[in-house]
């Protein structure tokens, strides 16, 4: 028998699908969906409320905060992690993520790729407000997998970041960080959804949604965090003009 919880879930999933490429229509999330127009109405209107969508008369709309929203709403009631992950697109959650950063003032670049210890390394986003650099790694589908994996995730993060504090004083200048004197350098996970972990090794794990506050927060909690202190001292390149 399909519940409230399955109906609900099948009107998310079909809003994350069909609102990826912008605006949809009530009528075409009901053949979707397989909802009947009334029942459907009534989650529609309830999602409205929740703020979670943007409804005018037939018209619903979803914004990028908004589609995340609705994955994390998908994902508690039960909906494949893999399958929502494929609805709201990996381009997205990074997106948001990188916007979370840059709301709170800091510069972000993204897929940075160095060599250390021999070998080739990439970082997903890197965040940056003197003195502060955050290492994140972006876990989409880290919700639902076993804790020996999110323990080896973890792990290979803090080797990835000790690899790239060896390596910064010779990337200064290709991350625009002419003038700093020292960086302290944090690594942390984002994932979709809450993990079985909130901290292994000091390393956060934070789920996207409380991404805002874990960034508001995060220069008075830098002394119980896993962080890497790195010392920059001048160089002819902060002599000479970018360029």
């Amino acid at each position: 028998m399909t519940g409230p919880r399955d109906i609900e879930r099948r009107v998310l999933l079909s809003i994350l699908d069909l609102t990826r490429e912008g605006p949809t229509s009530s009528a075409t999330i009901r053949r979707r969906s397989r909802v009947p127009e009334s029942t459907l109405r009534e989650f529609l209107e309830r999602l409205y409320d929740g703020g979670l969508i943007r409804l005018s008369g037939d018209r619903v709309e979803a914004s990028p905060t908004q589609r995340i929203g609705i994955a994390v709403r998908a994902v508690i009631l039960g909906g494949d992690l893999e399958r929502v992950s494929r609805g709201l697109g990996w381009l997205e959650f990074e997106n948001f993520v990188a916007l979370a950063f840059q709301e709170n003032g800091y510069a972000v670049r993204r897929h940075l790729r160095f060599r250390s210890q021999g070998r080739r390394w990439e970082v997903d986003l890197l965040a940056l407000r003197r003195p502060l650099m955050v290492l994140v790694e972006c876990k989409h589908w880290l919700h639902g997998l076993a804790a020996s994996i999110i323990r080896k995730t973890v792990k290979e993060h803090l080797a990835k970041a000790k690899a790239f504090t060896e390596a910064l004083p010779g990337l200064r200048r290709g991350v625009n960080l002419l003038g700093w004197s020292h960086a302290t350098v944090v690594p942390a996970l984002v994932s979709l959804t809450q993990s079985p972990f909130k901290f292994y090794e000091a390393v956060p794990i934070v789920p996207v949604l409380q991404l805002p506050s874990f960034i508001s927060d995060l220069p008075a909690h830098i002394p119980h965090l896993a962080h890497l202190r790195v010392e920059l001292p001048p160089s002819l390149d902060d002599l000479l003009p970018e360029g």
